[in-house]
């Protein structure tokens, strides 16, 4: 686990796409404080997530110009807990592998 900052950035790795949609990628996590395990990964990206459609369960991904739709398994699933989602603060898995349907 990392500790929680108010800014949590992810490096996208190894992203697969079938018909220009996102299939699967990898992320890594880093914090704004967090410069030794950045140095050593990726340059990270920031990523803003919103929710969806509530009646669909669905959360809005963006990163680099892009949104994605994550649904609630897949989310919880990546996320461990959200803290405080209005602040973007995480608890996170240092490392997950996400696949959308």
């Amino acid at each position: 686990m990392f500790q929680v900052s108010s800014k949590v950035y992810f490096a996208i790795e190894n992203v697969l796409k079938s018909n220009n949609e996102l299939r699967e990628f990898h992320i890594r996590i880093f914090t704004s404080q967090d410069d030794e395990m950045r140095s050593q990964g990726p340059q990270p990206v920031e990523i803003r997530f919103e929710n969806g459609d509530p009646q669909q369960g669905e959360h809005l991904i963006h990163f680099q110009g892009l949104t994605f739709v994550m649904d609630n398994a897949l989310y919880n699933k990546a996320f461990q807990s959200v803290l405080d989602f209005d602040d973007g603060k995480f608890v996170i898995n240092s490392e997950e592998s996400l696949i959308q349907p």
